[in-house]
């Protein structure tokens, strides 16, 4: 029988797209094992958190919605993210692996590491029938550059989503860091790695292919690609075993500023490898009482000796000294000079240069917060009372009095300001009163001033 070659090629052609559109994906079989375990392993754990976070902007208190990521690290329901995730919070919804969405709480916040504990409510997972899973914790100090590495979370809102990249430095250091004005980064460095991590990855982990948490992806470089950042694990583990242990974690503090003695050892007379300098003593601290001065190098800290020659080696001394008790005791060696010196020293609580008390006052048009110690002492100011401005609204009756942020309101109708607490009572007390007129006096950088204020009706 003849055939139509036409015929023959149309008929050809059509079962080779139907055997393609019959046919199955890859699916993982052309994802490598190593990737499908890490994946596999620690996907389950990976939590979207859905925040509203209180601010102030302008004179005014803002509630701004935002969305992070997080990771389960326990069967009780505790969730590991960051503090500029979830630290100032006033409410917290996690969506899990299972698309359910429950409530959580704050545990506690800690900006110094950019590292918080929140937990969902266990009586709510019960009702939706919802479980957890713990994601399995690795070592961070077994971490090495190239290492293949995964960061999972949700970026821009986008659930369980993962990247891929290596470890391009395990010991990064940065000097200064701040995260919405609060310190971080004194006390540890950082892995850095070219694995995206774009806003709303924040607080998830960063993954070894063995599927091990080595991190906790916290931040982006700006106007940079390929360039990632996030808290090592051991750094995590430390701070929520003393969360979970204590329900807080608070550190020692002396008043010392240091800086690495690379280029510098032949002009302080040292060999290399010796010793750490001084930069600057903080003013009325506990190192300035002890006698230390700023181009003292400190050799000694009790019995072990330190040293930083390059930038990277400083967090560990000063986490030597934040671990040691609040109120004890340390004896430091120093050499000044050509001479050595032995100086105790008594520490006290660390505390930031920013109080987390600050509050919006409507009836003036203000936000204000604590003078904290070490606010008052960077700023040279003769002690810590009063309160801080923060913002002033437009058109508000503190702007049209003249208060400017960064004035210290120290006195209200003559009575004294010693801190919130009292300002508290004392704007009260005008409330009920209904006054009209409020003299107001505030230091305004040396100088003290006195304004008067013409407070609205009602609030």
């Amino acid at each position: 029988m003849l055939r139509n070659p036409r015929a023959v090629a149309l008929t050809a052609a059509l079962l080779m797209l139907l055997a393609a559109v019959g046919s199955s994906p890859a699916g993982d079989a052309d994802v490598p094992p190593s990737v499908r375990t890490a994946r596999d392993r620690v996907f389950p754990s990976v939590v979207r958190i859905d925040v509203h976070t209180q601010t102030f902007a302008e004179g005014e208190e803002e509630i701004v919605r935002g969305t992070g990521s997080g990771f389960v690290i326990n069967g009780e329901g505790h969730i590991l993210t960051n503090y500029h995730v979830a630290g100032r919070a006033q409410r917290l919804i996690v969506t899990l692996v299972n698309k359910e969405r429950v409530h959580a709480r704050l545990i506690f916040a800690d900006h110094w590491t950019d590292l918080a504990v929140i937990q969902v409510e266990p009586q709510q997972l019960l009702r939706q029938r919802a479980a957890v899973t713990a994601a399995p914790l690795g070592d961070s100090s077994m971490v090495v550059i190239g290492e293949p590495v995964l960061a999972m979370g949700t970026p821009y809102g986008l659930s369980r989503t993962m990247t891929q990249g290596i470890i391009t430095n395990n010991e990064r250091y940065f000097s200064g860091e701040t995260i919405d004005g609060y310190e971080t980064g004194d006390f540890n460095n950082w892995l850095q790695t070219d694995a995206a991590i774009n806003p709303g990855n924040s607080g998830g982990p960063l993954v070894n292919l063995r599927g091990e948490v080595i991190g906790v992806n916290t931040r982006g470089a700006e106007m940079a690609e390929g360039l990632g950042f996030a808290v090592p694990i051991n750094v995590a583990k430390e701070v929520v075993g003393r969360i979970l242990g204590t329900g807080k974690v608070e550190r020692s503090y002396v008043g010392l500023r240091f800086r690495e003695l690379q280029d510098l050892e032949t002009h302080f007379g040292l060999t290399a490898n010796k010793g750490v300098l001084i930069e600057s003593v903080d003013p009325r601290s506990p190192a300035e009482q002890a006698g230390l001065r700023a181009e003292d190098v400190l050799l000694r800290i009790d019995s072990t000796e330190v040293s930083a020659r390059f930038p990277e080696e400083l967090p560990e001394i000063r986490k030597r000294i934040a671990e040691t008790p609040i109120g004890g005791s340390i004896r430091v060696q120093v050499k000044r000079g050509e001479t050595q010196q032995e100086f105790d020293v008594t520490t006290t609580r660390l505390e930031s240069e920013i109080a987390d008390d600050e509050r919006e006052y409507v009836a003036w048009g203000l936000t204000l917060r604590s003078v904290t110690r070490m606010y008052a002492a960077m700023e040279k100011l003769p002690d810590s009372n009063g309160v801080l401005i923060t913002g002033v609204k437009n058109a508000s009756p503190a702007e049209r009095a003249g208060l400017e942020v960064g004035d210290i309101i120290r006195a209200v109708e003559r009575q004294a300001v010693t801190d919130l607490a009292a300002f508290d009572a004392l704007y009260r007390r005008t409330r009920e009163r209904r006054d009209a007129r409020i003299l107001v006096e505030v230091l305004r950088g040396v100088a003290v001033q006195i304004v008067v204020l013409k407070p609205l009706d009602t609030e």
